[in-house]
């Protein structure tokens, strides 16, 4: 026997051959429901779960064995349940699977557990040799622990390689030739000898050897012996626990149940890498929330290019970035899905986000199988550098603890071919279930969304000085110009954003408390145009920044105040040069903020926007990024730093409407409004489609706009982006020439004047009132991609919109839709 494996439940008298199943497999069930049946695999802790009605989930996919392109390596993934990779002392990586370092070993344990059973892997990369068979055995333990057990045959095979050494009392092994390794194993595993005896049975080996090398010695003066054992020889263990929770199946990994050695941290745990992978003969798609969502289409034949891989929730500050050659749209939901003619699922990470990251590939690359999955980070990495000038080296660093709370995943199972409109009304569900939603916003007319930028602070140079300078964009008083000329072109609800109002301009300092910039009129010309927009019915909006602090002062101090890397330098942000992908010397820069000063500060902005007459609030940056405080004397985890803002945010609720640019989902329950909801994805070269999956989750449920139509590579496009999306159309204005940002940090803001606007912004404004009014506080039920650049979408009243983004006309299904416009269809029927 050469396996050796523990199961506490009875597996043996409860296995059933399953008609479906194939011949290789002897499933047992260990959890039912009224919707799903849940089947193990005892010999390979293979899982499927079955609808009875019909359709099959696989943990792994079924002809792995015989597929053409995947290596051993690959192949060991395939037939793997989880994939671990943790760093030597060296600073190599090393991949741990549960079927090469686990299962074919027999190192594991099935239990039974209420509504499912739980599997947990003792991994190990020992590799079988000689140094496995015991290499010296006190007499009497060879005699009644070896002999007494073995055959005749199998006592003459050990005798034969084991000699009595009368004088020490042991039997000691000379070589033993590599074709009869496998037969001394055999022995050794019927017998059930194991590591631990293999290390009991040591000290009898020490002697010999200590014996041995004296001899040596005095044979061959000055013999250096060398210590011939093993490097890295590693061993982990962890848990996962699959339950059946409806018509879903969730699995967690137990934080406590990762057990490792800690000189060799463990830095990524992947569980069911390959669940509901599809085939290459399926057809369907990958769903992965990039940006406002993306589709990879099965079996694209893109494998050529990199696979898909993001960090849940924006990347994370874990060292300083000398360079950004590209920028990508961040996840801001963490969820993802696939869906074929043969079975689909959504899933949903319910734990852990926070330290997640999402991957997906096609068929061609690695293996033949279509997939997409979450990776947890289990500890941080970062480096340090050790010495200096043509001495100095990197050193990776990691975080001293893992993670504090469970890492969970729960995969709702779909029919076969289910849309990504049916995923998103699941998560749609699961966030109002969880209180991140109310059921229904209240109808309402949108606002119009006008963000106006008061001032910038640039630093120029004058003989070789830096100087700062103020630079006037927009004062309070000309902010009341553009309101009256909005007002008088019919825009009646606008919805006013207050960018750089304060000290310092965008870069403001830190919010501690803030006071109207004088350049732009002051508390007078602030306090004058409050007055305006509360006769005018115009919501009037500080913008703050929170998490990144551009000034020291104020109350803000970087050693006390700023969150440390894992080489404990505060953590930094800064602008790039667009062409030379090189942080800009000159250019803008700041730190962020540590998640320890979060409900302080919150309770300071909360006071001077009460002083000053506020009831609104606009939190910039709070979801623009997620980030921990790797602070030795006080660390703070992103999970840790999510939960401070959420409660920020909660805070202020209290006292305010508060809104913020873009979202992370754990902040949505207190978010007002969503400001720069991504409305397209990434556009990264193995994605095929991009779809409005923000949308369709959040319409009729919260506000929120879309990137300022006047800053959109394409204003067109843009515009039919916030038709298609229910987006309000958004605009970002400066009454100044917009050409003096230019030799600023704030060039982007490239197309901003007002008046060269303000007659197509109203006009948009107008366009869009007259096909979402109807639509306010009703869901998106469908959402089609008819034909490139044709689109259908369909709300809960029966209304259709179609939308052409082409060039020409064309006519679909009946409907005329003329080139870059839309067409609704009130009369349509579900």
């Amino acid at each position: 026997m050469k396996r050796i494996r523990y199961c506490s439940i009875l597996l043996i008298l409860f296995t059933a051959i399953l008609p479906a199943a194939p011949p290789d497999l002897a499933l047992t069930e260990v959890a039912g429901n009224e919707y799903l049946r849940l089947y193990i695999d005892a010999e390979t802790t293979e899982l499927i779960v079955r609808d009875p009605r019909g359709g099959e989930w696989r943990t792994n996919p079924i002809g792995r064995e015989d597929d053409r392109i995947a290596s051993s390596v690959n192949l060991a993934r395939l037939n793997s349940q989880v994939v671990v990779s943790l760093y030597t002392p060296r600073d190599q990586m090393v991949l741990f699977t549960s079927w090469e370092h686990s299962v074919e070993k027999g190192q594991f344990e099935i239990r039974e557990i209420p509504d499912g059973v739980e599997v947990t892997y003792h991994m190990d990369n020992h590799v079988r040799d000689e140094t496995d068979i015991p290499v010296a055995v006190f007499a009497d333990r060879f005699e009644n622990r070896f002999l007494a057990h073995m055959t005749a045959e199998e006592q003459e095979l050990f005798l034969s390689r084991y000699t009595y050494e009368s004088e020490q009392g042991l039997y000691y092994r000379f070589g033993i030739p590599r074709f009869l390794l496998e037969d001394f194993f055999a022995v050794l595993d019927r017998i059930g000898y194991s590591r631990m005896e293999l290390k009991q049975d040591a000290e009898a080996s020490r002697l010999f050897q200590e014996e041995q090398e004296e001899a040596l010695k005095e044979r061959i003066p000055g013999l250096r012996l060398t210590d011939n054992s093993r490097n890295d020889e590693i061993s982990l263990s962890l848990t996962i626990r699959y339950i059946l929770d409806g018509k879903s199946l969730v699995v967690s990994i137990p934080p406590e149940s990762v057990e490792s050695d800690p000189a060799y941290p463990i830095h990524t745990i992947l569980p069911l890498e390959f669940f509901g992978a599809a085939g290459a003969s399926r057809e369907g798609f990958i769903f992965v929330p990039d940006g406002s969502g993306a589709l990879i289409r099965l079996n694209n034949g893109k494998y050529r290019f990199p696979a898909f891989s993001m960090p849940v929730f924006g990347s994370r500050r874990l060292d300083v970035v000398k360079e950004e050659v590209a920028t990508h749209k961040d996840i801001q939901m963490p969820v993802f899905g696939l869906s074929s003619d043969e079975s689909s699922f959504f899933a949903i990470i319910e734990s852990a986000a926070a330290a997640a990251g999402i991957q997906a590939d096609v068929a061609g690359r690695l293996s033949t199988f279509n997939h997409v999955n979450a990776e947890f980070r289990f500890r941080e990495k970062g480096k340090i550098t050790i010495g200096t000038g043509e001495k100095a080296r990197s050193k990776l660093i990691f975080e001293e603890a893992g993670r504090q709370e469970p890492m969970r995943i729960r995969y709702h199972l779909l029919e076969a071919s289910s849309g990504y409109t049916r995923m998103a009304g699941i998560y749609r569900e699961d966030l109002i279930r969880r209180g991140l939603l109310a059921p229904k916003a209240p109808p309402a007319s949108p606002q119009f969304q006008l963000e106006l930028i008061g001032a910038v602070e640039n630093r120029r140079r004058f003989l070789g000085i830096s100087m700062p300078e103020t630079i006037e964009l927009t004062t309070f008083s000309e902010a009341i110009s553009i309101s009256e000329a909005l007002i008088g072109r019919g825009v009646e609800s606008i919805a006013l954003r207050l960018k750089g109002w304060s000290s310092g301009g965008i870069a403001h300092d830190y919010p501690r408390r803030l006071r109207p910039a004088g350049e732009l009129g002051g508390r007078s010309g602030l306090r004058e145009l409050q007055s305006y927009t509360a006769g005018n019915g115009i919501t009037l909006i500080p913008e703050v920044d929170v998490l990144r602090i551009y000034n020291t002062g104020n109350g803000f101090t970087p050693r006390r105040d700023a969150a440390r890397y894992l080489n404990q330098a505060s953590m930094r942000g800064y602008s790039y040069d667009p062409a030379t992908f090189q942080r800009e010397i000159d250019g803008l820069g700041w730190y962020y903020l540590t998640p320890q000063r979060f409900g302080p500060l919150g309770d300071e902005i909360g006071a001077w926007a009460g002083e000053m007459g506020f009831e609104h609030l606009h939190l910039s940056d709070l979801a623009a990024e997620a980030y921990g405080d790797y602070d030795n004397s006080d660390p703070v985890s992103t999970a840790e730093m999510m939960a401070n803002g959420a409660q920020l945010l909660e805070n202020l609720n209290a006292d305010f409407t508060v809104g913020t640019d873009g979202f992370m989902t754990p902040y949505l329950g207190n978010t007002a409004y969503i400001h720069d909801l991504p409305l397209d994805d990434s556009d990264l070269n193995i994605t095929d489609t991009e779809i409005p999956f923000n949308a369709l989750v959040l319409h009729g449920l919260v506000p929120y706009s879309g990137e300022a139509i006047n800053l959109a590579a394409d204003e067109r496009r843009a515009f039919l982006k916030s038709i298609e999306s229910g987006a309000i159309p958004a605009f970002c204005w400066t009454f100044a020439e917009t050409a003096l940002f230019k030799e600023t940090a704030f060039d982007g803001y490239y197309s901003t004047t007002y008046d060269s606007w303000i007659d197509s912004a109203a006009d948009y404004y107008h366009q869009f009132r007259e096909v979402h009014d109807p639509l306010s506080g009703r869901n998106i039920i469908d959402h089609a991609i008819l034909a490139p650049g044709i689109v259908r979408v369909r709300y809960e009243d029966g209304t259709d919109i179609w939308l052409n983004y082409t060039q020409e006309s064309t006519t679909h299904a009946g409907v005329f839709i003329p080139a870059e416009s839309y067409v609704v269809n009130k009369e349509s029927a579900l």
